[in-house]
């Protein structure tokens, strides 16, 4: 396996390939390093949500605090905050790539090349964390309004069968102090 790749990386590959980039109208035509460039133009899409990420689990946090904090209106009020960047923008990011906690890294999958994972800790915690708030227990929904028969629709894997307030506290718990 090739050395994982730091973000410092793709940025510099990123730039230095964009000055040649080639456009081409057929994916399937494109070169190796046109669909490189493209992988690495999404994966720094996400990471361009860091911060937000960082913000909105930080605060999560602060709600988290409170005993049961998944029926508290703060929580509603996180979800409305957080709807847009993690409905529109992150919903597949733990869809193309895939973390590996073992050897520390983010799997690019349409690449298959890796990335140091640590760069990207605040965005699979807040994937991880929104999926379970917002798909899997639909809290922005008013209670008649939830499904709750359809864990393939949402679920990048098999739902853990530990509650969801307990799901949730653990992701919490990665989050550097």
């Amino acid at each position: 396996m090739l050395p994982a790749l730091t973000i410092e990386d793709i940025l510099e590959w990123n730039k230095s390939h964009k000055s040649i980039q080639r456009i081409s109208p057929n994916y399937y035509k494109e070169s190796e390093e046109d669909k490189m460039y493209a992988a690495f133009n999404y994966l720094l899409q996400y990471y361009s949500f860091k911060e937000s990420c960082i913000t909105a689990l930080a605060r999560l946090k602060e709600i988290s605090a409170d005993e049961n904090f998944l029926e508290t209106p703060e929580i509603k009020e996180w979800l409305l905050f957080c709807e847009w960047f993690g409905t529109e923008k992150l919903v597949t990011f733990l869809v193309d790539n895939e973390p590996d906690e073992e050897k520390n890294t983010l799997k690019i999958l349409g690449l298959n090349m890796h990335v140091v994972l640590s760069s990207f800790i605040p965005l699979i915690i807040f994937c991880e964390v929104f999926q379970i708030i917002y798909w899997e227990l639909q809290l922005h929904l008013p209670e008649n309004e939830r499904e709750f028969d359809k864990p393939g629709y949402y679920y990048y894997t098999t739902p853990d069968p530990e509650p969801p307030e307990m799901r949730v506290q653990e992701w919490l718990w990665k989050i550097s102090a």
